[in-house]
């Protein structure tokens, strides 16, 4: 999802939200996949003439196995000494588990966010079909 909005300033700053799905646990550092989708959009920021955008990542998980947030340090090389944490890349990002029964996650906002999800998959076709001249889609 991306919203656009100005700063206090009225420079016009650009917000995404990047959402990441895994139903298992991966073997493959999870910081690494985000982080190469946050380089794609801000390359593609750039090649637009765009200042680098402001980017939420958020991976949604409903595996069987509880999930591990780990940092990109830890995630890559073990636990490092904490005087090269500075000289290390690191992002933070938002794991949600949806099969949890903890009460910070209840099913209304499970339910909020996938009709926030269906919201925009409906505009995006609108706005897309709009474009074409095609009539608007029935959602």
């Amino acid at each position: 999802m991306i919203y656009q909005a100005r700063l206090k300033n009225g420079d016009p700053v650009r917000l995404l939200f990047l959402f990441e799905h895994k139903s298992t646990r991966p073997d493959y550092p999870v910081h690494l996949q985000l982080l190469d989708y946050i380089k794609q959009l801000w390359e593609d920021d750039l090649r637009h003439g765009r200042p680098p955008s402001l980017i939420t990542s958020i991976v949604l998980y409903h595996g069987e196995r509880p999930w591990v947030h780990k940092t990109l340090a830890v995630e890559l090389s073990g636990k490092p000494p904490k005087s090269l944490y500075p000289y290390i890349p690191n992002f933070r990002y938002i794991a949600i588990n949806l099969l949890s029964e903890s009460p910070d996650w209840s099913d209304a906002r499970v339910a909020a966010l996938a009709d926030t999800t269906e919201e925009q998959v409906a505009h995006i076709r609108r706005q897309s079909a709009s474009r074409k001249g095609d009539p608007p889609p029935n959602n």
